[in-house]
């Protein structure tokens, strides 16, 4: 009995392993926005992020990837790449480094930058701690917005931690018996 249950204990292990290792090198992070004036009935968006797991020469994490809903149009992708500020217009008029912070402002003044399906592209940024959302169509300066990110905990972490306390509680109970 006792062998059986190391060795499936053992798979298990290596099983989580495995899938924390395919998942090594980034971070999930769930992401919202509302307008602050009508509380998302004008502007609402929501989705995942996924970024870089180490911090970049401006302190945040490069931002790869990001799908979700913006007023129920899909976003299909970043509309620009990670890093550097880069300027979008030649008049200027849109900027962005797709960097994302831990803590407030989550987005800095260059800001994140995506594309959704049918409308267009948009741009969500800070000025001190205040967010603004940005569009590619003309809401000059901007929709001021309630922005949010939080990172996702991995599911190999939890699966591991949940395979530890399943282990103590068996443990504890074949001393018990």
């Amino acid at each position: 009995m006792t062998s059986w249950f190391t060795r499936v204990l053992s798979a298990l292990a290596l099983l989580l392993m495995g899938a924390a290792a395919s998942v090594a090198g980034t971070l999930t992070w769930d992401f919202s926005y509302t307008d602050t004036a009508t509380g998302g009935s004008v502007v609402s968006a929501s989705g995942v992020l996924t970024t870089s797991d180490t911090l970049d020469s401006l302190g945040g994490y490069d931002i790869l990837a990001i799908s979700g809903t913006r007023n129920l149009d899909s976003i299909t992708g970043l509309a620009g790449p990670a890093g550097t500020a880069q300027t979008l217009s030649t008049d200027g008029a849109v900027y962005f480094d797709n960097v994302l912070y831990q803590s407030a402002p989550q987005v800095d003044y260059w800001g994140l930058y995506f594309s959704t399906a049918p409308t267009g592209d948009f741009n969500v940024y800070s000025v001190g701690d205040v967010y603004y959302e940005y569009s590619d169509f003309g809401n000059v300066p901007g929709t001021q917005v309630d922005f949010s990110a939080t990172e996702v905990p991995e599911p190999a972490t939890l699966g591991l931690l949940g395979l530890g306390l399943g282990a103590v509680g068996l443990m504890r109970r074949r001393k018990t018996a």
